[in-house]
């Protein structure tokens, strides 16, 4: 394995709050890594074999350190296009594509994925670049008819977006297919993501199927409320927890 990110080194003082998966599971403190200003499962034991269950069998990750942030407004497209490095208005509805944002010296504020939905665009980035992400937005916001709204805690406008899971590995695909997920038979775009909805546990959900590189990896939008409920069905159907050292070392391998 890789040397692990020192974002998500265990740092036993913090207090930052945990995602809303660690805090249904109760998982300790020892066990939580803060990852984008949010605790996050660092581990569940044994990292080496979690990497290995994300690379040959499936493994399921905790992504409660994401959020959201909604753009809507019937400008919404054409002006985002001129904020994000990729193209947003050629990017096919329910599709995905990733981006940096920079200021007026060519200079990186953040990175995010961009999903265009019918009727609205969802940003897609770590917690901790929220706040700066939505000030350099806003501060463009000048004739146009455009709305920026941070939906990661959910509300009347998020729809399921309150926290995310992921599922990455060569059963992936089969895990979601015994769980009633439908996926898709036409293909992404190139280098594109696709955004689907789906129900897993009696629960409505977004599911966003990634572009593959080394092995499929889908994530899961829902409701903080059924976190809990859905880990448990992932878990049934065969997927393995795995954390955030997991999770970079499959980074770093892509």
């Amino acid at each position: 394995m890789s040397n692990p990110d020192p974002a998500v080194i265990p740092s036993p003082t913090e207090q930052a709050a945990p995602t809303p998966l660690a805090a249904a599971l109760e998982i300790g403190a020892r066990e939580l890594a803060v990852r984008a200003g949010v605790r996050t499962p660092v581990h569940f034991g044994n990292p080496s074999r979690e990497i290995e269950s994300l690379l040959s069998s499936t493994g399921i990750l905790d992504l409660g350190w994401r959020g959201k942030i909604l753009v809507t407004g019937n400008d919404r497209e054409r002006w985002l296009n001129g904020m994000v490095t990729n193209a947003v208005q050629t990017l096919p509805h329910g599709e995905g594509n990733y981006s940096f944002l920079l200021n007026s010296q060519g200079r990186i504020l953040g990175d995010c994925n961009v999903y265009r939905r019918t009727g609205d665009v969802i940003l897609d980035t770590s917690r901790d670049q929220i706040p700066i992400l939505l000030s350099h937005l806003e501060h463009y916001i000048i004739m146009d008819e455009v709305e920026l709204q941070d939906v990661s805690e959910g509300g009347p406008d998020a729809g399921p977006l309150e926290t995310a899971l992921a599922l990455a590995g060569p059963g992936a695909p089969a895990i979601l297919a015994a769980l009633g997920v439908k996926l898709p038979s036409a293909p992404a775009a190139a280098g594109n993501a696709r955004l689907f909805p789906g129900a897993i546990a009696n629960t409505g959900v977004t599911i966003i199927e990634a572009p593959q590189v080394l092995v499929p990896r889908y994530e899961v939008w829902l409701p903080s409320a059924e976190a809990r409920s859905i880990w448990a069905a992932f878990l049934a159907a065969g997927a393995q927890p795995a954390g955030l050292l997991a999770a970079e070392s499959l980074r770093v391998l892509e």
